[in-house]
């Protein structure tokens, strides 16, 4: 079920997020740690899924939202923007017990967008944005 307006990611507005520079299994060059404030919540989209979707093997629910930022070390505070996906509880479980909640957790399938982006990048288009800009890694909030 995709939800109209969700609330998953919130009160992320005036904090620092910390990218890790784990990027060898992404097919590209180390990148810099860097620390990001973020200033806006843009958009979020939500996709969440029941028992009846994971029989079919749908999975994992989750939440996508969209964010303006600036990286920290940047004196001008040039926009950006970031991407937070995060998984969510099945539908009827968001109320239970953590514990419960934790047995829900799977490791996050490739993220399309990102995939599509190096596929392009490796392929010569010049309009995407370099590999400073693309990365995918744990973040610390």
């Amino acid at each position: 079920m995709q939800f109209d307006d969700p609330h998953f990611l919130v009160d992320r507005e005036d904090i620092t997020v910390t990218t890790d520079e784990k990027n060898e299994a992404e097919d590209c060059s180390a990148l810099p740690c860097r620390t990001w404030v973020i200033t806006q919540k843009l958009e979020e989209t939500a996709l969440s899924i029941n028992q009846e979707d994971i029989k079919f093997g749908r999975g994992p629910g989750y939440t996508a939202g969209k964010f303006l930022c600036y990286s920290a070390d940047d004196s001008s505070k040039k926009p950006a923007f970031m991407r937070i996906y995060a998984q969510i509880p099945m539908d009827g479980t968001e109320l239970s017990k953590s514990e419960t909640r934790a047995k829900q957790a799977v490791p996050m399938k490739p993220i399309t967008e990102l995939v599509a982006l190096k596929r392009l990048k490796k392929m010569g288009c010049d309009v995407v944005p370099g590999p400073a800009r693309i990365s995918r890694g744990n973040a610390r909030a």
